[in-house]
């Protein structure tokens, strides 16, 4: 990947000299020099950026998805190809830089053409999100949330945070876009303009702040008042964990995985009220940021900035969240007969495929075995919070083990 980067860029670097498009010609001197306003200047060198001592387009993230992609293509596609006997040794995945190598240059020039008008494009979201205020404040929290379980909201995340979609300021002279870029500069300024901060932040975790270290935790609570007497004992302990982590750091996602699959209405819910929290937070001119969302950041980025950040509103709303959170959770719950933890039964495991624990190794033959057995498992990956699998076949899954070995689901 970090090869096919460098020529990625280097290529395109090649194409815009030849075009007369370097680091001189686009400063914002030079351009101002050649009768452009100021603003006009700015946007054009905006364009453009140096990587990695490569001066190429100012992509943000999309150049290293882009690349990524394309190296995982090639990789999947030819990393069990077999060359002849006589070229055998650069067979399987020895081949898979070869061909990244040949293939990542026409990616490049492809790129050269059509990134300009992606980047228009790019503004003119930006600019539109701008212009919508707090209520593009709310479609941003709402989305994200609802992306969780498909893993996008980090590339939502990403668009907010480092392109023009979450916002454009001059910081010091230079002209910054994303919402936690803008954040970082302006913090790092020696003559902060509060107002920009503000802005920068409506975007940032001043949003998630409500839901995170009081909203999910509460809902933790009601899991744990909804549970069965006996089971109370047994989820005790990984709720609270979870609890803690959303509260301290902002990782949501245990708590989260205990109900966004089993209740399209809890998962609603929860995105709308994170759309609401971000929506409060802007017309309120909070001004908390960073990209975290538990205690912590609150109190670095807001607690210990002052009053000017209103720190002490999140609080209140976050008073209010906790109340409402625990409520609808316990009442959803109860009403649907939502499956979270705790609220299996003994009758809800087939007695034929009870197990006796008999240690680490027993437990991992029957994970195995649940999955349909090691002939039906293809890849085993992981994250911070989950294990993940790649299967033949998922109608193999027998989940009713898997929930009898202590898993979700």
């Amino acid at each position: 990947v970090v090869i096919a980067f460098i020529i990625f860029h280097v290529t395109i670097g090649y194409l815009l000299q030849l075009k007369d498009i370097t680091l001189e010609t686009t400063s914002v001197e030079y351009l101002v020099s050649q009768g452009l306003t100021q603003i006009q200047a700015f946007e054009i060198s905006n364009a453009y950026e140096t990587m990695l001592g490569i001066f190429t387009y100012r992509m943000g993230v999309f150049g290293g998805i882009l690349v990524g992609l394309w190296t995982a293509f090639i990789h999947n596609r030819y990393h069990t190809k077999q060359l002849p006997t006589a070229f055998s040794f650069f067979s399987g995945n020895r081949f898979v830089p070869i061909v990244i190598i040949v293939t990542i240059p026409f990616i490049s020039i492809l790129t050269f053409f059509i990134w300009p008008y992606f980047n228009s494009a790019i503004n003119g979201l930006g600019n539109l999100i701008s212009i919508s205020g707090a209520f593009g404040s709310f479609m941003y929290g709402f989305s994200e949330r609802l992306l969780i379980p498909t893993g996008l909201h980090h590339v939502l995340n990403q668009l907010i945070r480092f392109t023009p979609i979450g916002g454009t300021a001059v910081v010091d002279g230079e002209t910054v876009s994303g919402a936690l870029t803008i954040f970082n500069a302006v913090l790092a300024s020696p003559n902060p303009d509060i107002e920009t901060l503000r802005q920068s932040t409506r975007f940032l975790t001043q949003g998630t702040h409500a839901f995170m270290v009081f909203g999910l935790p509460a809902a933790c609570y009601a899991m744990y008042k909804s549970a069965y007497l006996e089971q109370r004992p047994k989820i005790k302990g990984m709720l609270l964990a979870s609890a803690l982590t959303a509260f301290v750091t902002g990782i949501t996602e245990p708590i989260e995985f205990a109900f966004i699959f089993i209740s399209p209405i809890l998962w609603l819910f929860h995105a709308f009220m994170a759309g609401l929290s971000f929506f409060l937070m802007d017309m309120m001119n909070v001004a908390v940021g960073n990209a975290g969302g538990g205690m912590i950041d609150l109190t670095i980025f807001g607690i210990l900035q002052g009053t000017y950040t209103r720190w002490y509103l999140i609080v209140i709303v976050g008073l209010v969240y906790a109340v409402t959170y625990y409520f609808v959770f316990k009442y959803v719950i109860e009403k649907f007969n939502v499956k979270t933890p705790g609220r299996n039964t003994d009758s809800d495991i087939n007695e034929e495929i009870i197990y006796e624990e008999t240690g680490a190794d027993q437990l991992g033959a029957n994970i195995l075995k649940a999955l349909g057995g090691k002939e039906n498992v293809l890849e085993i990956d992981n994250c911070i919070s989950r294990l993940r699998l790649v299967l033949n076949d998922t109608s193999l899954v027998n989940e009713s083990l898997l929930k009898a070995t202590g898993s979700l689901g």
